[in-house]
């Protein structure tokens, strides 16, 4: 077990190549639970999806509604964990990696998604 709470066998930093920078090695119990919750989420539109569509409960309900108040609010504070790390980038670098990024996949899926469900209403 390493200082960052991690174990040495699964440190995944990019293999050293001489001048290039050493990626900082990742913490695994924050990639676990921001994975939890993101499960979290996708179960809770998944499960009242099929209970508005089945028109009652399912076995899973006791699940997503425990789990409400506390699914995003943590993913939120484990990614707040590493701010100091990403607020010191340049405002150029931000605005590629996590705003560019994300919204190619959104332009992209946007225009399926919506006729998915103009096909499920009308």
């Amino acid at each position: 077990m390493t200082s960052n709470g991690t174990s040495a066998a699964t440190e995944r930093s990019a293999p050293s190549t001489g001048s290039a920078p050493r990626a900082p090695a990742r913490i695994d119990w924050v990639d676990y639970a921001k994975g939890i919750c993101i499960v979290m989420v996708v179960m809770m539109h998944s499960v009242l999806g099929v209970e508005l569509a089945a028109g009652q409960p399912g076995f899973m309900h006791w699940l997503v509604m425990f789990a409400k108040p506390f699914r995003m609010p943590d993913f939120f504070l484990i990614s707040g964990l590493f701010l100091s790390v990403v607020i010191d980038r340049d405002w150029r670098t931000y605005l590629d990696r996590k705003v560019v990024h994300f919204a190619y996949f959104y332009v992209l899926w946007d225009d399926p998604v919506r006729l998915q469900g103009a096909g499920v209403r009308g």
